[in-house]
This record gives C-alpha cells, sequence and structure tokens, in this order.
C-alpha cells in the first residue's frame, strides 16, 4: 500500500509540496522523526492542504496525527478530501469531518490524536485528491499541530456498495478516561474555511484595434517685430521690420502685411510702444485689422498723461485675443487713435522692439 502525500512528517525542514496559510515549520514538538506543522490558534485563520493524483474508483485512507500546544482548549478543525478532474474542476468531496471545539490532546503528557479515515472511493472522473485541513477563527484557543499525514492507497473497489459509517473510523484516544471518536455522518455545515491562495495570472488577451487618429493641429505659429522710428498716422498700419520662428506665416519684411497661409482659430497677442508729447493728455489706441476690417475684441488703448512741460515719454499699448482667421487672410497692426503716433527708436542707448505681433494656431 502506497502513501501518495509527499514529505508527509515534514522531515525536509519545510512545507513543499504542501501549500498553506498562517502555517509555520517548528522542531519542538514531533509525532515522529524531528518536525512537524503548527498552526496558531485564536483568531488567525490556517489552512494546509496537498493535491495529489490517484485513479479512479480509488479506496483511500487518510492517517493523521493532531495535537495541541498549549493547555488552552484546542479549536475546531476540519478535515476533508476533495475530489477533482484532470483540469483540476471539483467533483465531490470523499471526506469531511469536523473535530469540536477541545478535543485535541495536550502534547505534553498525553499521546496523540491519530485521525483515521476511509473516505468513499473516488469517482470515475476523478484524477486528483486533495487533503485539505482547516481551522477557522477561534478567540482564545491553543495553537494545534500536525504530523504524519498519509493517505494510504488501498486499491480500486470491487464492489459498488457505498461505505457506510461503521467503515469509517477514528482510532480511540483516552482524554481524561472518555474515548474519542470521529464518526462517518455528515453534521451541520461547519464554519467557512479561509479563501485558497489565488491562481496563477491568465493570460494576456489579445490587443484591441487601434483607434482612429484624431485631428491634428498643425504647428503654425510666428512673431512679426519692429525696431525702427515710425510716424503712424491714424487709421494706417505699423510697417514690420523684422520676423522670428515663422511657421505657417508669411510677412516679407518691410511691411505691414501678415498673410495666414493656415486657416483656424488663433491666440494673437500685440505690443506698441508711443511716444507722448510734454504737457500734452493724450489717447493710444491699436487694433488688429483682418483684410481690412477691424477685429473688435482686439481694440485696445491707453491715455497718457502730460507730466512736464519739456519732456516726452514712452508708453506702451498692449491687446491679446483669441479669434478665427481663414487660410491666406492679411492682418494688421492699425493705429486707431484718430491722431498720428510715433513709434521711438530706442529707449536709452539701446534699440528695443517697439512694435510687435504673435500668433499661435490653437485649432
Amino acid at each position: 500500500m502506497k502513501n501518495l502525500i509527499i514529505n508527509s512528517g515534514f522531515e525536509t525542514g519545510t512545507l513543499t509540496p504542501f501549500t498553506g496559510t498562517n502555517v509555520l515549520i517548528q522542531s519542538n514538538y514531533s509525532h515522529s522523526g524531528q518536525f512537524c506543522v503548527l498552526l496558531p490558534g485564536g483568531e488567525r485563520e490556517s489552512q494546509l492542504m496537498q493535491s495529489v493524483s490517484i485513479n479512479p474508483g480509488s479506496q483511500l485512507q487518510l492517517k493523521v496525527s493532531l495535537a495541541k500546544a498549549e493547555p488552552k482548549p484546542a479549536p475546531p478543525i476540519t478535515i476533508a478530501i476533495a475530489y477533482h478532474t484532470s483540469t483540476f474542476v471539483f467533483i465531490d468531496y470523499g471526506l469531511k469531518k469536523e473535530i469540536q471545539y477541545n478535543q485535541l490532546p495536550y502534547v505534553l503528557g498525553e499521546s496523540w490524536l491519530e485521525f483515521i479515515q476511509n473516505p468513499i472511493p473516488s469517482p470515475t472522473n476523478a484524477a486528483y485528491a486533495q487533503v485539505l485541513i482547516t481551522k477557522p477563527c477561534a478567540y482564545g484557543t491553543s495553537d494545534f499541530l500536525i504530523d504524519d499525514i498519509q493517505l494510504i492507497d488501498l486499491g480500486v473497489e470491487n464492489d459498488s456498495r457505498t461505505r457506510t459509517s461503521s467503515d469509517q473510523l477514528v482510532k480511540p484516544m483516552q482524554l481524561s478516561g472518555l474515548e474519542l471518536l470521529v464518526p462517518n455522518i455528515i453534521g451541520a455545515t461547519g464554519v467557512t474555511g479561509v479563501t485558497g491562495p489565488m491562481g496563477i495570472t491568465g493570460a494576456t488577451g489579445f490587443t484591441g484595434p487601434t483607434g482612429a487618429t484624431g485631428p491634428q493641429v498643425s504647428a503654425t505659429y510666428g512673431q512679426i517685430y519692429k525696431t525702427t522710428t515710425q510716424a503712424v498716422a491714424s487709421g494706417s498700419a505699423v510697417t514690420f521690420n523684422g520676423n522670428a520662428n515663422l511657421s505657417g506665416i508669411s510677412h516679407t519684411s518691410p511691411s505691414e502685411n501678415i498673410v495666414v497661409n493656415t486657416g483656424g482659430t488663433y491666440f494673437i497677442s500685440f505690443s506698441v510702444t508711443v511716444q507722448s508729447a510734454a504737457l500734452s493728455a493724450k489717447a493710444h489706441a491699436f487694433a488688429i485689422f483682418n483684410n481690412g476690417s477691424i477685429v473688435a475684441n482686439t481694440n485696445y488703448g491707453i491715455t497718457t498723461p502730460g507730466i512736464s512741460l519739456t519732456a516726452t515719454g514712452d508708453y506702451q499699448v498692449t491687446g491679446s485675443a483669441i479669434i478665427v482667421v481663414s487660410s491666406g487672410n492679411t492682418l494688421t497692426l492699425v493705429n486707431t487713435t484718430g491722431a498720428s503716433i510715433n513709434l521711438p527708436t530706442g529707449i536709452g542707448t539701446q534699440t528695443v522692439v517697439n512694435a510687435s505681433v504673435g500668433l499661435f494656431r490653437i485649432s
């Protein structure tokens, strides 16, 4: 007769190939050999399991040695054998027993409990048997020990009878003069066991189709600026003499016309530095024109104070807006003050930009 359980006495010093939750290998006590397994009592749930290959119709016998590790009451324990197909689909339980609360002997001074059971024969579609020992949360209970787990293959059943409770037995264990017998009858449903270990991650699914390409905004931008003096008459445009980083924007220097090659919505900003005559409170205003017509939300202006009998001052008109421009349209920066305005040549000894227009396409 063959013991199907591998490392049944834990003499490798490890659990493998058992799997467990809240399970410890220890060598302080053992039923035989050097090692056994300890499952903590109290509120921690514990589980120990191993699956083995079996032949359909096999008659098995399960043997387990059990004891509590402390003088406190022993927790309830469920011992089961579950049958599975070759693809590890659950079929049924061949055995499911509960050892009731405080029914294990204390390992010091008393013998171990020998749990012996013959489960029902394995079904004809069974390929695996899984031995499963679980302990639920049980406050105030002792740690307990497991050793020498054996699942004996007694051979294939030669008749079709169903085994009765007289065929199942637990070897009597003396506890204060009383015998402990775990009968093979189906009692009330026990507590839910701890969740089993997570299975392996499934294969990655197929990559979905690539979505449609979203709309593209062309890289259209530019700065057009001026560094020379100019007397800009009312209703006239600033003549620009410099360009910077033009993309999709055209300007021929020197000229007043800024040509937008790609239609769309643009963010536009401008600034103009103007001279104010001495002792003259004077208004200054500029706006963007599109194909000769004013763009109303771009008309900005200031009023400069007369601050001296002789001195003049330099002031700056700035503006910004979001505008819609069609492909091929011409933009200009126009004096809307109603009077001529002078643009200075520089500030102190420095040549500065005295007028500038920046455009950025945003859609």
